[in-house]
């Protein structure tokens, strides 16, 4: 039997979110401290326009500095990032100075439904290291490559557009096809190497996006019926779809969306000051102040909860369903 393969590519854009108060410091200042941490944008300024600001807890900051053309990446001990590097809600030792450290790369994330084909990779043409991310992702430069690896008894073949792949095996095959949601990046000069892999050049003319490849079947593949509230307080809390934090399909609406084996849904609480926390159950509670919002979740047709952990600001739903169903999400937020 045939069945189509699509990588459908969806950029995501990055938001920078203030989650702190800051404590803004003459550019010329060196007053660490001593119980606490210097915030250096280097390169990056606050929305006032300062390029410092102190804190008075080891308790490491969300990056609060913008850099035209740039995202965030982590913070560092060291200007040029050789030093120890410091992730956002990390502990730093009292009285350093972390410097933000910024990369225009494009970060491609991926997921693969279609692991009895083939793994998914990006890797770089002039020779550096290949990244699967069949459940996972990597930031890369301009040159970029997209790499189709077969599984063992798989064979690869190019069609002659060389947009599209067959993948071959004994009892059947996979038409793997092609095709870009945002206009400035595409795939070009599609080969078989000596090794069975597809590959493919990423074009690339716009930088500092996250671009979601995601394997799908467009005959059967699955989808996510989102229920509930339907008008999300997107100042309070984001739900999105996918595989990491920092990237994913919003889901702040009710509708339907498609859905990978991979996926997971992912709560963020928005506003300054707020925390998230999980019963154990079935609720998951943002509150900001005073004020608490109760989040109840549920999943049917064949969907089950399987977990929920707490990363910083963000609960991570995780979720199984049956391969032949659509699965139900449904979230009801009460506040009070």
């Amino acid at each position: 039997m045939n069945s189509k393969i699509i990588i459908a590519i969806v950029a995501v854009a990055i938001v920078a979110v203030a989650g702190v108060v800051l404590f803004t410091m003459n550019n010329n200042s060196s007053d660490i401290p001593s119980n606490g941490i210097l915030y250096d944008g280097n390169g990056g300024k606050l929305s006032n326009g300062e390029t410092t600001y102190k804190s008075d807890t080891t308790h490491v900051d969300t990056c609060a500095f913008l850099r035209d053309g740039y995202h965030w990446v982590v913070w560092n001990t060291k200007a040029d990032g050789t030093g120890t590097d410091y992730s956002e809600n990390s502990i730093a030792p009292a009285k350093t100075r972390l410097y933000a450290q910024w990369s225009n790369a494009n970060t491609f994330f991926g997921t693969n439904d279609h692991r009895d084909y083939i793994s998914i990779f990006v890797g770089d043409s002039n020779g550096g290291k290949e990244v699967n991310i069949d459940n996972g992702y990597a930031s890369l430069s301009s040159t970029a490559l997209f790499i189709i690896k077969p599984q063992t008894g798989v064979t690869l073949k190019m069609h002659v557009d060389g947009q599209s792949v067959i993948a071959e095996k004994t009892d059947r095959n996979a038409d793997i096809q092609y095709s870009t949601g945002i206009s400035g990046i595409s795939f070009e000069n599609g080969k078989i190497r000596d090794d069975g892999a597809a590959v493919f050049e990423i074009k690339q003319t716009v930088f500092n996006q996250n671009v979601i490849l995601n394997c799908m079947s467009t005959s059967g593949f699955d989808v996510l019926d989102v229920h509930g509230t339907k008008e999300v307080p997107t100042d309070v809390m984001t739900f999105s779809l996918g595989v990491s934090k920092t990237g994913g399909i919003d889901i702040n609406n009710t509708g339907s969306v498609q859905v990978g084996e991979l996926a997971k849904i992912y709560v963020k609480a928005v506003k300054s000051g707020s925390t998230i926390s999980y019963d154990g159950e079935n609720t998951i509670t943002i509150t900001v102040s005073e004020k608490k919002y109760d989040i109840t979740i549920s999943f049917k047709n064949g969907g089950e909860l399987t977990g929920v952990t707490i990363d910083g600001d963000t609960a991570i739903i995780s979720f199984t369903y049956d391969d032949d169903k659509d699965p139900s999400f449904t979230r009801i937020i009460n506040n009070n």
